[in-house]
């Protein structure tokens, strides 16, 4: 295999999955035409079936850094609109995330045991391989081996001992067919259609068999037990008289290699096959590998894209998303229509179906910037990188003290004022100065609203008319503002963890779940 075709291999970024064609297999499966054909098939079997699994890891740690970046926007942002948005949109990600680790749980052990049996047959294969490429095998001593006592040869009596040379005739490369390659190449985008497996020679990647000529003198069943030993007792045509019985080696040469190309289906009646009864000298058949492969097939993982990868379309006409936009608007649930009701929640958060959201939502995950001291070291990051580097929980912190300060400064509720306070213009100045609330503009020459003189239940002043030390207020205390707005919002997002079964880390929510009051 070239450098170039290994490489093309390793980089495969994601298995594409079809449905089996009616072309009847891969063209990688069918092109098979030698045992070295079979070796650089299931090498690069594996690889794909193991780049399945290594592509669904990167997936889902994407999702997880992504869902992270969401959450911190939805902290930092400027509007409760764009607030629900991020929201919706982490509760999303964060939903698709736990799907596909899910699967990644249940279908990844299959998948890498169908890899492991693919390379143990390999290492079988090349045993085989390399036994055919014997050219002479030499028998050490005689053609019968030694002298019965020869300690060179482990001889001891009345044993003979043959000592075997293999002498391989030329490197042990194994060279595909010709153009077996740019047929291999298209494997990682087949494996859906690969339907039968094939091996040349012998089912079983067993070595070259070596067959033994014996040549015998006397009988076997009226042998006696008394022999003497001596050079004669292993001779080469067993040529001793004195014994009741002599063997031999006349001639010793391999077995001829098969060179037949055998088939193996993976499913039977639309299941996989069985693999069969586990051989006791380990050896790994055609058929347990087609079994394995097939199982190995039916439980591929299917790519799962992370969200900065959609479009508006896509998320306002998915059902998820549809659900938890409606929860974000304070509606239990779509209208579940099956029209454009279903969607209306995700439109109101999003816009329409041609709204960028790389400009409006995901770009500025790069852009915009966090800036905080952490102890003595400033630390200033966009926030995707936030999301995952090592100062996450930091910034998260961080974040949630801002998001506090601009409810604040931007979501406290105003006081309450009587109809007083709205009752100024077009008095003159003496009733302007008079009336509860207003207070006469010499420049403007105009009567206006007074807050310092507003008065509750249209009396003057704060007098206090409760005849006790209690104080009389007309606005909500900041510090209870803001144990409602964090209170809330807590709420809110836990209202999304139950209702998408979304799998935050334990110590997020301990950190939603907690209150001070």
């Amino acid at each position: 295999m070239t450098s170039q075709t290994a490489t093309a291999f390793i980089a495969v970024a994601a298995l594409a999955f079809t449905q089996p064609s009616e072309e009847a297999n891969s063209a990688a499966a069918e092109g098979i035409k030698t045992r070295c054909d079979e070796l650089k098939f299931n090498h690069a079997l594996a690889e794909a079936l193991r780049t399945n699994v290594r592509q669904a890891a990167a997936d889902l740690k994407t999702i997880r850094t992504e869902t992270r970046a969401f959450l911190l926007a939805a902290m930092l942002a400027d509007t409760m609109k764009q607030r629900q948005a991020y929201s919706v949109i982490a509760a999303y990600s964060d939903a698709k995330a736990t799907t596909l680790k899910a699967m990644i749980d249940s279908k990844s052990k299959e998948i890498i045991n169908a890899a492991d049996v693919l390379e143990k047959r390999n290492a079988q294969l090349r045993g085989a391989i390399f036994a055919a490429k014997t050219k002479a095998v030499t028998v050490s001593g005689s053609i019968a081996g030694a002298l019965a006592n020869d300690p060179d040869f482990g001889g001891t009596a009345k044993t003979c001992t043959l000592k075997l040379d293999i002498h391989d005739k030329a490197d042990t490369e194994c060279t595909p067919t010709d153009k077996y390659e740019d047929q291999l190449a298209t494997l990682p985008n087949q494996i859906n259609e690969l339907t039968t497996l094939y091996t040349v020679g012998e089912d079983t990647p067993v070595t070259e068999q070596l067959t033994a000529v014996v040549t015998t003198k006397g009988n076997f069943a009226t042998s006696g037990t008394t022999t003497a030993d001596g050079a004669a007792y292993c001779g080469n045509h067993a040529t001793r008289s004195s014994a009741a019985h002599a063997i031999g080696l006349k001639a010793l040469s391999p077995s001829t290699a098969s060179t037949e190309k055998k088939a193996q289906g993976l499913e039977a009646n639309g299941n996989c096959i069985d693999p069969g009864t586990a051989r006791k000298d380990g050896l790994i058949t055609l058929k347990e590998v087609a079994a394995s492969i097939c199982g190995a097939k039916k439980n591929l993982i299917s790519r799962v894209m992370a969200v900065s990868t959609l479009s508006a379309k896509q998320l306002i006409n998915d059902a998820t998303f549809q659900k938890l936009a409606a929860l974000a608007l304070g509606q239990k649930k779509p209208q579940n229509t099956g029209g454009n009701n279903d969607k209306a929640p995700a439109i109101q958060l999003l816009g329409s179906e041609e709204t960028n959201l790389k400009d409006k939502y995901f770009t500025p995950l790069e852009n915009q910037h966090v800036e905080f001291n952490l102890g003595e070291e400033l630390i200033r990051t966009s926030i995707k990188s936030a999301a995952s580097g090592d100062n996450y929980g930091a910034a998260l912190a961080f974040s949630a003290g801002k998001a506090a300060n601009q409810a604040l400064q931007k979501d406290m509720p105003k006081g309450v004022e009587t109809k007083a306070n709205d009752d100024c213009t077009g008095k003159g100045k003496d009733d302007c100065n008079a009336k509860g609330g207003c207070k006469y503009n010499d420049k403007d020459r105009k009567c206006e609203k007074d807050p310092a003189k507003a008065t509750t239940a249209g009396r003057p002043g704060t007098k206090n008319t409760t005849g006790s030390n209690s104080v009389i207020m007309n606005k909500t205390p900041l510090f209870l503002h803001l144990w409602l707005y964090s209170y809330a919002f807590r709420i809110f997002l836990l209202h999304f963890v139950k209702y998408a079964k979304i799998s935050f880390s334990e110590s997020l929510l301990n950190f939603l779940k907690f209150d001070i009051f």
